[in-house]
């Protein structure tokens, strides 16, 4: 039900006042490359070149 979009170094979120950068990380840590956003059955993914991250449950989590 949500739309996500990514930059090659932000992702963010559709709301009602339009894209806005998500802040949905898990200790307050951030992804420094995005590049690539990518919809599993139980997750999405971000993969950049030096990040890989997962949102599952309500928060990114790093992964790499």
């Amino acid at each position: 039900g949500e739309v996500y979009v990514v930059s090659n170094y932000a992702i963010f979120k559709l709301t009602d006042d339009g894209l806005v950068p998500d802040t949905d990380f898990a200790d307050g840590d951030r992804p420094s490359t995005c590049l690539h956003l990518v919809r599993a059955s139980d997750a999405l993914w971000s993969m950049g070149t030096k990040d890989l991250w997962r949102k599952q449950g309500g928060a990114w989590k790093r992964l790499v």
